[in-house]
């Protein structure tokens, strides 16, 4: 009898605890069920519902911000097929670059990873069309993009939405200024209105790395003003459109998003009927690893300081090909651990492909060492031995370096090569060398295209193309005594005499530093 007796309590434990697992289980799924239920009655009649905030000043909000994400090359992509007359969904235009749809799952992994914030670059020209002579944004694709947008609050991160690749519709000359101001107030009526509800966790951005109608991607006085005039007109027309725009948080960009002390300075902040609202963005895709970028920050400081507000660096990062490739997670960790000492606030480009962090299909992660330097990010010093600097035509060939001879020869469009007392500037293996372009005014547009090693006897030992580079880091082979440099612009024929007046008003020079790897 004492045995039956204790086989039943046994049993009884037993079913005790498999009640206990089962509840367990069924209050862990009723908590993810009540999560989904939670997020999809956060939106009522299309407003959405979660507690507001709507007091903050632009400062306060972003030093709320960690690390910012930008989702791109998804709803900025668009097809060779032109604007959609109707018969493409908004799929059509988000994956046309080779991306899937933007999804919850997604956002939400983007969470789990740290990132507390993201950029969503929009291009809407391509799903617009002209009703009584306004530009109008198809509904299908505006109600897809609040759809993405949603999917970011639900998991309580902060959104910047802009207007992204609409060249077609948004460019900065002052001869069609009022054409591109009716685009442009047309737009932002349209957009600030469909999300008057929406409280201060959505930022809007008034352009993207806006440029001239012809593309010239140079500095230009009168393209600047026209930047200008467009950002009071983004002010204006935001503030007018009801709700919460009234002191919704503002981000300007300068012309070409550059940050250039000839753009910074030709920069005007725009009148802000809501105190303290409004932020300025940049890009940089700054390939300093280490101290260097020091520089650049207290630049962007001063600016910041200058006009009164602050800066956000809505794009940077660096590609796959990113060179030496071993040190790009010490440069993710680097620029933002940097940038937190400047309070200034970093968005990561990521496109997908050579610029991506995540498979966007997974949400896994494609590079975790990365992920990890944004997220616990530490300054990377490096031992710097000497700066040289390059700031005269005396210490450059007017040629090219061929990549099959390393011999030096003519370049169709007119490209110089860095050449000291004719035989290239003496390196030393084991050392680490960086190579900047710096480039201002009509100096802009100039690209790295090729750098070649040669031994104690000049004789080429090894030849690397660089695309369109503006900053390089290299070691040199073992057998290398000297190197050469060629640049030039990729975008037309710059003479002689072009060079001759970059130097002399300061618009360009080349530096390369030298490291004790």
């Amino acid at each position: 009898m004492k045995q039956d007796k204790e086989n039943d309590n046994r049993i009884t434990l037993l079913l005790f605890i498999l009640l206990l697992v089962m509840a367990g289980a069924s209050a862990s799924l009723f908590f993810s069920l009540h999560d989904d239920e939670d997020i999809s009655h956060r939106k009522m009649n299309g407003a959405y519902t979660m507690p507001q905030v709507v007091n903050l000043t632009a400062d306060e909000l972003l030093r709320q911000v960690t690390v910012g994400y930008n989702i791109g090359s998804s709803l900025d992509s668009y097809p060779s097929t032109g604007r959609n007359d109707g018969t493409h969904d908004s799929a059509y235009y988000e994956t046309c670059w080779g991306n899937p749809v933007i999804t919850r799952e997604f956002v939400g992994a983007l969470k789990r990873a740290g990132f507390n914030a993201i950029r969503l670059p929009v291009t809407w020209s391509y799903n617009t069309y002209h009703e009584d002579g306004k530009l109008t944004i198809r509904q299908e694709w505006l109600d897809r993009v609040a759809e993405v947008v949603d999917y970011a609050l639900d998991y309580e991160l902060y959104v910047i939405l802009d207007s992204h690749h609409d060249e077609a519709i948004i460019w900065a000359d002052l001869e069609d200024i009022d054409k591109v101001s009716g685009n442009l107030s047309d737009l932002w009526t349209q957009i600030a209105a469909h999300f008057q509800d929406y409280d201060q966790r959505l930022v809007f951005e008034s352009f993207n790395e806006i440029n001239t109608k012809d593309n010239s991607r140079q500095f230009q006085a009168p393209s600047a003003e026209a930047v200008n005039i467009l950002n009071q007109l983004f002010v204006d027309t935001v503030r007018a459109a009801g709700g919460n725009n009234a002191n919704r948080i503002l981000i300007c960009d300068t012309y070409l998003s550059e940050t250039t002390d000839d753009v910074l300075n030709g920069f005007i902040l725009p009148e802000d009927t809501a105190d303290n609202r409004l932020a300025v963005s940049v890009h940089s895709y700054d390939t300093s690893y280490n101290q260097d970028i020091k520089s650049f920050f207290d630049n962007l400081q001063e600016h910041s300081e200058r006009l009164g507000v602050p800066i956000v660096i809505t794009e940077f990062g660096t590609p796959n090909s990113f060179v030496p490739a071993e040190y790009r997670s010490n440069h993710a960790g680097n620029y933002i651990a940097c940038a937190n000492d400047y309070n200034i606030k970093c968005f990561w480009w990521d496109d997908g492909n050579d610029y991506k962090l995540f498979h966007r299909d997974s949400g896994e992660p494609a590079f975790e060492d990365i992920i990890e330097s944004l997220m616990n990010p530490a300054e990377f010093h490096t031992n710097k031995i000497a700066t040289s600097v390059f700031d005269s035509i005396e210490s450059y060939s007017y040629a090219s370096i061929s990549p099959s001879t390393g011999a030096l020869e003519d370049f169709p469009d007119g490209a110089l090569t860095l050449n000291p007392a004719k035989q290239g500037m003496p390196v030393l293996p084991d050392y680490g060398y960086r190579i900047s372009l710096g480039t201002s005014g009509a100096g802009d547009g100039l690209r790295l295209s090729g750098l070649c090693f040669y031994d104690a006897h000049h004789n080429p030992v090894a030849y690397h193309p660089l695309e369109d580079e503006l900053f390089y880091d290299i070691t040199p082979p073992e057998n290398a005594s000297y190197m050469r440099i060629t640049f030039f612009n990729p975008l037309g024929y710059r003479s002689l005499e072009d060079y001759f007046s970059y130097f002399e008003k300061g618009e360009l020079c080349l530096e390369i530093t030298e490291y004790i790897k």
